[in-house]
């Protein structure tokens, strides 16, 4: 299966009447393999797992586009399962956030997620985290969706309000219908699921995604 099918695959069975899909996350090619062997349709690979796996640094914001992208490019192609990876914040303004796009697509990837916050990542005590304006990530959205080739590599727009504030109200409600339709929430406890998923009915976001951690 080719990047292009692997892209079409996972957009299909992440339509709104299809079951839940679980994206186990792989750290490297080995891990990502055996994700697959074992069955799960699509691989997930985090910022964590790269700053973690290939320097033994924690997940803060250590890492530039360039390494994220060399490691995800070498996780897909170990498998043949679609993979999407995280991409930080885009790295930077609109402008970059479309490189970061184009890096991503350019490598086979089946889609990336954006994520809302600026600084302070998982640093809860030491930095505050500083969460982005809707509106301005709005922007990064549409930027991202306008600078991909392929219609069915993902966007995925991410919020870290949970994680930040401990509260899941309003997550979605500034996004105007038609810009994004997926939600990721980046919640440390499995009632996410359940918030997230009232989140998503009551916006014209279906389906939510959510991470556990």
């Amino acid at each position: 299966m080719n990047n292009a099918d692997r892209r079409r695959t996972l957009k299909e069975k992440m339509a709104p009447d299809r079951e839940i899909i679980v994206l186990p996350g792989a750290y490297d090619c080995v891990s990502a393999k055996l994700i697959e062997k074992a069955g799960f349709d699509a691989v997930y690979i985090g910022s964590y797992a790269t700053s973690a796996s290939m320097f033994g640094l924690p997940d803060g914001n250590l890492l530039d586009r360039a390494e994220l992208v060399d490691h995800a490019k070498r996780v897909n192609a170990a498998v043949h399962v679609p993979v999407i990876a995280d991409a930080e914040n885009g790295f930077g303004n609109v402008v970059q956030v479309r490189r970061t796009v184009r890096a991503f697509e350019e490598v086979g990837l089946a889609g990336i997620h954006i994520e809302d916050q600026e600084g302070g990542k998982h640093m809860v005590g030491e930095v505050s985290p500083r969460i982005l304006e809707a509106s301005a990530m709005v922007k990064k959205i549409e930027a991202a969706v306008d600078a991909r080739e392929d219609e069915n590599f993902l966007i995925i727009g991410r919020t870290d309000i949970p994680w930040a504030s401990g509260s899941v109200v309003v997550i979605v409600l500034a996004v105007p219908a038609g810009v994004v339709t997926k939600v990721l929430a980046l919640w440390p406890h499995p009632t996410a699921i359940h918030a997230m998923v009232r989140t998503s009915s009551a916006s014209a976001m279906t389906p939510a995604i959510c991470l556990l951690v």
